[in-house]
């Protein structure tokens, strides 16, 4: 279901704004916002630069204003995210190419969300780099028991969000291969507090809500504050979560879904049916009913994208998203046809020439 605050014009806005995947896809230009699937969203705030001297700001900046050096210039618990160019704020629309290498003021929702935090070791209050942090340059520059991630465009394990292009961030290291004898005292290491756990496996309701990355719930009533249920049908990756998922398979496990268009799996053949009609970016669905109104069933063979969604869908499975946008109107109607009706087949060979006219009296 769709719920909106602007006129039709603007409702045509976010759908295409959602159908080519942009980040600005619950915030229009004039600040009215959209909630998808009956769920609550927080509106997008706009980029402004509401100070640009040296030192500190006169009073702490709130959200997405800039430009911050570090998380004292933000208001309550934001952070100050650190650009290098014209990067995406978490969190803020608007124009991020107006001012380039410009700090922002943002919030960061969960612990494992990718946060840039500075750059060549700068700002040094930063470094060593936590978990999910960027951008690092060698391990050197990650807190204890965190690699840093080389990479191009690769996924970042373990973190929520998208990561930016050649940044590199810091994770959980790999588990080493166990020696062939006992070691004699346990291997230093870190345990994060997103690694998957089964902490419930009898039927019915757990004693306790579940929390972050533990299982196996069976819906979202099931879960810690406003945690979801991620449904799963065999390995499938948990987002946000660490940890080996094909040791329970089909185990459901509570996660943090970050923003409404954030890929997610609610469920399979319209179970559980508290799901169902799946609500935007959801799966799997098998048809067009299994979504909610205004939304289609997206079929999928393999690891086709899945157009206005954000995440890694899972290899196969199908999922709820805005139809295409429909072609544009011709600027001009067509003209009506030439005949009323057709014209009927050409003689096969050209007919004789006619005839003498007619002569005024009958011959003989």
């Amino acid at each position: 279901m769709v719920a909106i605050t602007s006129s039709l014009g603007r409702y045509a806005v976010l759908l295409s704004i959602l159908v080519y995947g942009s980040s600005l896809t619950t915030a229009f230009a004039d600040g009215s916002s959209a909630s998808v699937g009956g769920g609550a969203h927080r509106m997008l705030q706009d980029l402004q630069v509401s100070f640009s001297g040296r030192g500190a700001p006169p009073t702490p900046l709130p959200e997405c204003h800039g430009d911050c050096d570090n998380d004292n210039h933000c208001e309550g618990d934001l952070l100050c995210y650190q650009r290098t160019g014209t990067q995406p704020v978490p969190g803020c629309s608007g124009d991020t190419a107006a001012a380039p290498k410009t700090d922002y003021c943002a919030r960061r929702p969960t612990e494992n969300t990718l946060w840039m935090r500075g750059n060549n070791g700068s700002p040094e209050a930063y470094f060593p780099l936590g978990l999910c942090e960027g951008d690092c340059d060698s391990d050197a520059e990650c807190q204890p028991g965190l690699v840093c991630q080389q990479r191009k465009d690769e996924p970042v394990p373990g973190c929520i969000g998208e990561p930016e292009f050649r940044k590199d961030y810091c994770v959980v290291g790999s588990t080493p291969q166990p020696t062939a004898t006992v070691t004699a005292a346990p291997t230093p290491g870190v345990t994060s507090p997103f690694t998957l756990q089964v902490s419930f496996s009898g039927s019915g309701v757990p004693p306790n809500p579940l929390p972050q990355c533990h299982g196996d719930c069976d819906d979202d009533t099931q879960c810690e504050g406003d945690l979801q249920c991620f449904q799963r049908s065999g390995t499938e990756v948990v987002p946000g979560c660490f940890g080996n998922v094909t040791a329970s398979p089909i185990t459901d496990y509570c996660a943090h879904r970050p923003t409404v268009d954030t890929l997610w799996m609610k469920g399979d053949n319209g179970s559980p049916a508290a799901n169902f009609p799946l609500g935007l970016c959801e799966g799997d669905c098998d048809s067009d009913a299994n979504c909610q109104p205004g939304l289609v069933c997206q079929y999928r063979s393999g690891n086709e994208p899945i157009p206005g969604c954000v995440g890694e869908p899972v290899p196969g499975e199908d999922y709820c998203r805005y139809p295409d946008p429909t072609a544009e109107p011709t600027p001009q109607p067509t003209p009506q046809p030439t005949t009323a009706a057709p014209t009927p087949e050409p003689t096969p060979n050209p007919t004789l020439a006619p005839s003498n006219p007619p002569t005024n009296v009958p011959t003989p």
